[in-house]
């Protein structure tokens, strides 16, 4: 499971890659955080921090799940994601294939808690167990008509993150590449592409949606797309001539994740330099200091900027930014 699953950038609906952080420590990161969010303030916020459960308790919970009014069956969900633990997540998989969609959007955000919450129990085999079974419903949620569905079907699926199973994995990265794809809601789509971020540079078949999702009319969208194709690295370096034009978006944001994502591709970006050089001129100091780290990223191929950096060093009054252009200097 993805044990760094909160740890991405913060804000709701919405997801750096480089050893070195393309961007100063004190700014916002590219993509903001993931849905892991909404699932804790919609989950865990009314309800208190989870704890062990008896499993009188969880039964008793389960059980609920199988009658009753929509509102109880929200109810039972809620508190399973409270109890936590593989014996909570077996009832959950069933509640992802409830009748109504209020419920499966409750189990899944309830699955994305318990899958997170649990992270640091790796190896536990009957959490392992329990996650597989939830594996199915929640691939199918995917193709749910109800967009917050879907939303919180990729959030889970993010949550647990890639297994050791190549062949399960790749199948993870089709369904979360085909439903970004085909999601008319921007939020459904920026959920798929975070999660496809989660799996990393697994998610390498993936670059020819997240390509094209660049040019997306919602900056949610690009932005998401920009640090996907960040977290898959080099393996992304189909995507460097659509890197290169999102590099002069006018959203900051998304001009930042896709420099960082240059940056994260390195040599083979070296196609980028001329609208990195141009960035480097930007009235934006986060959008300066990635675009002059992706020139160091990409090396010796960027010597062509380096009259560019200099010019750039002397009116720079960002002291992240003119570190980060000496450094360049220095790899180029």
């Amino acid at each position: 499971m993805n044990a760094g699953f909160e740890s991405r950038h913060a804000s709701a609906a919405r997801m750096p890659c480089a050893a070195k952080p393309p961007w100063p420590a004190a700014q916002a990161a590219p993509f903001g955080a993931a849905l892991a969010a909404v699932a804790a303030a919609w989950l865990v916020a009314p309800f208190g921090a989870a704890s062990a459960a008896a499993a009188d308790e969880v039964a008793t919970l389960a059980a609920k799940l199988a009658g009753g009014t929509v509102q109880s069956r929200q109810e039972a969900v809620r508190g399973l994601a409270r109890a936590g633990g593989a014996a909570a997540v077996k009832p959950l998989a069933s509640a992802l294939r409830d009748g109504d969609a209020a419920v499966r959007r409750a189990a899944a955000l309830a699955v994305a808690t318990v899958a997170d919450g649990l992270a640091a129990a790796d190896g536990d085999g009957d959490l392992d167990d329990a996650i597989a079974e939830a594996m199915p419903p929640l691939l199918a949620l995917l193709a749910d008509a109800d967009s917050r569905v879907v939303q919180a079907a990729a959030t889970a699926l993010g949550a647990i993150g890639p297994g050791d199973d190549d062949d399960a994995t790749d199948d993870l990265v089709d369904a979360l590449g085909r439903a970004a794809a085909r999601a008319q809601d921007a939020d459904a789509c920026a959920a798929c592409v975070t999660a496809l971020a989660d799996v990393g540079p697994a998610a390498a078949s993936a670059t020819p949606v997240l390509a094209r999702l660049l040019r997306h009319e919602r900056p949610v969208v690009r932005e998401a797309a920009a640090t996907a194709l960040a977290a898959i690295g080099p393996e992304g370096r189909a995507a460097v001539p659509e890197l290169a034009r999102a590099v002069a978006d006018k959203e900051r944001l998304v001009a930042a994740a896709a420099a960082a994502a240059l940056a994260g591709i390195g040599p083979d970006a070296r196609s980028a330099v001329g609208p990195l050089a141009a960035a480097v001129g930007s009235d934006d100091a986060l959008v300066r200091g990635t675009a002059v780290r992706a020139l160091g990223a990409i090396g010796p191929d960027a010597a062509g900027a380096t009259g560019g950096l200099v010019a750039a060093l002397a009116r720079e009054r960002n002291a992240d930014v003119a570190l980060a252009i000496i450094d360049t200097l220095g790899e180029i």
